[in-house]
């Protein structure tokens, strides 16, 4: 189907001139076009410019009039935890007051709190929180969203929390990214060996044989996964096709470079 959007007033390109990406002073070069439109195929931009070439007129199926109007490229929103239950807005006054995050998880609060919350609620329940939160991110332009798990701490709850967000990649007209998180918080009902092992040998055979992740996360903080460095080689990570990545650290590899098969040794 050939999509014109038509007489814009500005069109925003982030033209890179050829450069990979942008960054520092650079990003402020915005590749702004004034008065002109786009044509698209297949949801692909094929032009832009201020007149259609001839050629191009007759496979135009749609029009949209943009007059007055900015066209810009979707938002990425790159870090979300779309699916969760329950509220932790108490733990905004605890944090104000000086509460530290460790202070925090030992009063019951913190990622605990919203486990307990993910594993009571329903498969449809998440869901149906998880897309509110998407319309609402879409009205602010976002149309690429990577979500994490790491709310279910268990098998049976971190894949449903992974099915929800594949449920909701497929369904909606928005480009959703499943992380696994499960390597968040250690769960109070098990040993840190025991859900190390679980992870391992139980939760990534059965995301990599599903498919229901594109990256693995791990988050590193003070007794937390912090403490498993140096102690397990997470050879498990060699069966799944996914990227790896740590919080506040770049993608290792991700399922188009082959390079490396090792899951990170050190998690952290």
């Amino acid at each position: 189907m050939g999509l014109l959007i038509e007489n814009a007033a500005q069109i925003v390109t982030c033209h890179t001139r050829g450069r990979k990406f942008k960054a520092g002073k650079y990003q402020s070069e915005i590749g702004l076009l004034k008065n002109a439109s786009i044509y698209t195929e297949n949801g692909k931009i094929k032009w832009l410019g201020k007149t259609l070439p001839a050629k191009l007129k007759n496979l135009v199926t749609r029009k949209i009039n943009a007059k007055g109007k900015c066209v810009l490229p979707g938002f990425i929103d790159s870090h979300t935890h779309l699916v969760f239950a329950g509220s932790r807005a108490d733990e905004y006054s605890m944090r104000i007051s000086g509460s530290t995050y460790e202070e925090i998880a030992k009063a019951g609060g913190g990622i605990a709190s919203t486990v307990k919350a993910v594993r009571k609620a329903s498969k449809k329940e998440l869901k149906e929180l998880a897309l509110k939160r998407i319309i609402n991110s879409v009205t602010f332009g976002v149309t690429t969203l990577e979500a994490k798990s790491g709310y279910g701490l268990n098998s049976d709850n971190e894949l449903k929390m992974l099915e929800v967000i594949n449920e909701l990649n497929r369904e909606l007209p928005v480009d959703i990214y499943a992380t696994f998180l499960g390597a968040h918080a250690f769960p109070k009902d098990k040993t840190k060996t025991e859900y190390i092992d679980e992870i391992l040998y139980e939760m990534i055979p059965k995301i990599a044989e599903n498919d229901l992740a594109t990256y693995i996360d791990a988050f590193c903080e003070k007794k937390l996964f912090y403490t498993c460095r140096n102690n397990k080689n997470f050879q498990a990570g060699q069966k799944i096709r996914s990227g790896t990545k740590t919080a506040y650290k770049p993608v290792l590899f991700n399922r188009r470079n082959k390079g490396s098969s090792k899951f990170w040794s050190s998690f952290c």
